[in-house]
């Protein structure tokens, strides 16, 4: 049985949620700041080296022995002539310059070529390179459990892919970090010390910070951060390595000593970056959870259990982590990240007695928090009617609103998302911890509710299955058919955590069985596509490096594909050829520049190919078009205040295709 945090639920309903397009131009912007500091950082890394190499080029030619013959001198003879050392011809030497440039550059651009060796297969790589170890989903750990269950919550709720969990079990302090260049590729690792200390609603508090992370770009920045300062570090480590050396100590200890420099030049740029979005991520976690006090008790306790961690690799990733890894009280203006008290301030909050134990409430906690945003049918477990639902869509679901929703976690989409999982039946919950089972939830949620072609996908799986899984299939669709039509869509991410144990050729005839289970009647409706799509999405960048594309930035590129993706939306959930162009032209209008292109008269047919390969090309704009796309959906579908469970769901995975996370509708009709 899954357990539910505590909530704390606010007077109002959820504030209108941080544009998640405008957190990614924010990203971008940002990575250009990093650039140019970077190009400073490594400026002044070689005007030290340069500085260094001057006097010690002056000083050796000093003691050659062509120097000394021209001068007179005798071999056991010293002299050191200040005026000619501080002369400009001695400091000023292009060549020197030169040399020393490309030899710094060749040593920080092979650190950061290295590194990013290391780091370009995503978050995992970034985990078991500080020693993390994947939490499988069958753990039998109770507090492994927990922590699983914390996750997958947040992923559902907020639309995205459930991360891959790790903890690193050999670091007893309290802390954890959220690792990825996209949200198909994250991870989240939290210390042993993290489950042993923290309660569920600390935890949660916890695990909500990082996954604001997620959600707002930070983590592909996170990663260039980390190849970059990797490679600044290199000088350092090059300079202990020649320490060792006996007959190399002078040159050793300055490169060491530069090396230290550049330390603190990597520290203050981390510093610059991280700090201000602790806070905002601080922030954003009260507002998924609605729960100040848990995220300040977890605060509470690093402050007195400590943040360190001991891995050697941790210098350059100091600021993926949730807390200061570095104890260092003499120099909290290069922390890379702000005082615990002045967090725990900002959070509003008092801190409560150590004492105090909070007992861990059940699912009230989530019904309280559906009930104070009127959710009345939802929070007693039960299905609204269709008038209800109808009335609230019209008053609660503008389309301005969805694309407010990308990206964020809203506690009402928490709550719902908890007493939806709680519907789950024991076994099944079981089943989703075993790759072979969740293959089988797969081709369950597969099959038609029609006898006669449910016969046929069944007589294809018995030919190329094996008889356990077809009849684990079969069950897992009866067990369905009592189930709340709205599980289908979670149902298919929590498969997703035992799916990724496949080898890449079990990924691939999973996807054919997918293909030929949904093509049995010879067509493919849209509520399949849905789920293929999804299902595609989320595992594809698992198994296979995507591959680089060029960013599209003008609407003219892409509007035949923005005209035949709203077409297949207007054909879902508006019965008649007059609402679907409604719907259709809706929609358009709302694309920049839609008076100087030509609009169809009628809605387009289209096929589903053409839809996906349509999408494929959508998925490479920036950010910003991206935002009208998903606003141009939202009006299409929307046209008509009401959205049912077949719109939402291909919605959600056109959104979701578009590498946009959109957390669950919660007013929908029926099919």
């Amino acid at each position: 049985m899954r357990l539910f945090c505590d909530g704390q639920p606010d007077s109002k309903a959820t504030k209108q949620a941080v544009n998640y397009f405008k957190h990614q131009n924010q990203a971008r912007k940002k990575t250009r700041y990093i650039l140019g500091s970077f190009v400073i950082a490594i400026s002044m890394i070689i005007l030290m080296l340069y500085a260094t190499a001057v006097p010690a080029l002056y000083l050796l030619w000093q003691l050659t022995i062509p120097h000394r013959a021209m001068i007179g001198m005798g071999p056991d003879e010293r002299t050191f002539e200040p005026e000619i050392f501080w002369t400009f011809w001695v400091w000023w030497t292009p060549r020197t310059l030169i040399i020393v440039s490309l030899v710094t550059l060749l040593i920080i651009g092979g650190g950061c070529f290295y590194k990013w060796r290391i780091i370009h297969r995503g978050g995992r790589a970034v985990a078991e390179s500080l020693g993390g170890q994947l939490v499988p989903p069958d753990t039998q750990d109770r507090h492994e459990r927990i922590l699983r269950h914390v996750v997958e919550e947040m992923a559902i709720a907020s639309g995205m892919p459930i991360p891959e969990v790790y903890v690193l079990r050999h670091e007893a302090e309290i802390n954890a970090f959220a690792a990825g260049f996209t949200v198909n590729d994250a991870v989240i690792g939290v210390t042993q010390g993290c489950l042993k200390h923290l309660k569920r609603d600390e935890l949660q508090g916890v695990i909500g910070h990082e996954f604001s992370h997620i959600l707002n770009g930070d983590m592909r920045l996170n990663m260039l951060l980390i190849s970059g300062l990797h490679g600044i570090l290199i000088i350092s480590i090059v300079g202990r390595w020649l320490r060792s050396e006996s007959n190399a100590m002078g040159l050793g200890s300055a490169l060491t000593i530069t090396g230290r420099l550049n330390l603190l030049v990597g520290r203050l740029i981390q510093s610059a970056v991280s700090r201000q979005r602790e806070f905002l991520a601080d922030a954003s976690a009260v507002q998924f959870t609605r729960d100040p006090q848990g995220l300040a008790n977890a605060l509470v306790k690093v402050l007195k259990q400590g943040s360190q961690i001991q891995t050697p690799e941790v210098e350059s990733a100091s600021h993926l982590f949730f807390g200061n890894v570095l104890r260092s009280k003499t120099a909290n203006w290069w922390a890379t990240h702000p005082p615990i008290e002045m967090r725990i301030e900002k959070l509003g909050v008092e801190v409560p007695d150590p004492k105090f134990d909070r007992k861990t409430r059940s699912v009230s906690a989530a019904q309280n928090i559906l009930n104070m945003v009127g959710m009345t049918a939802l929070a007693n477990g039960s299905m609204p009617e269709a008038s209800e639902c109808s009335a609230s869509v019209e008053s609660g679901m503008e389309p301005d609103l969805i694309v407010n929703t990308v990206g964020t976690v809203a506690p009402e989409h928490l709550a719902y998302t908890q007493l939806l999982l709680a519907q789950l039946p024991d076994e099944m919950q079981q089943s989703l911890q075993y790759r072979e089972d969740a293959i089988a939830i797969i081709y369950g949620l597969l099959l038609d509710h029609q006898e006669s072609i449910q016969t046929r996908q069944l007589e294809f799986l018995l030919a190329t299955e094996s008889n356990n899984r077809v009849q684990a299939a079969q069950q897992i669709y009866e067990r369905l058919t009592c189930l709340d039509p709205r599980m289908r869509l979670p149902l298919l991410d929590l498969t997703i955590p035992a799916l990724r144990q496949s080898s890449v050729a079990q990924f691939r005839t999973l996807l054919e069985q997918v293909d030929a289970l949904i093509n049995c009647d010879g067509q493919c409706s849209l509520a399949e596509y849905s789920l293929r799509m999804i299902l595609k999405q989320r595992l594809q960048p698992y198994f296979e490096l995507a591959p680089r594309i060029s960013k599209r930035a003008t609407m003219n590129s892409l509007w035949p594909d923005c005209v035949l993706l709203l077409s297949a939306l207007a054909h879902v959930g508006h019965p008649t050829a007059e609402l679907q162009f409604q719907a259709l032209k809706s929609g358009l209008q709302r694309l920049p520049e839609a008076s100087k292109q030509t609009l169809p008269t009628q809605v387009p047919d289209f096929t589903l190919a053409s839809l996906e390969l349509a999408i494929e090309r959508l998925s490479q704009s920036v950010p910003r078009l991206k935002q009208v796309i998903v606003d141009a959906c939202a009006y299409t579908v929307l046209v008509d205040s009401v959205i049912t469970l077949t719109e939402a769901e291909l919605l959600r995975a056109i959104v979701i295709a578009l590498n946009c996370p959109l957390p669950p509708f919660l007013k929908v009709l029926r099919p």
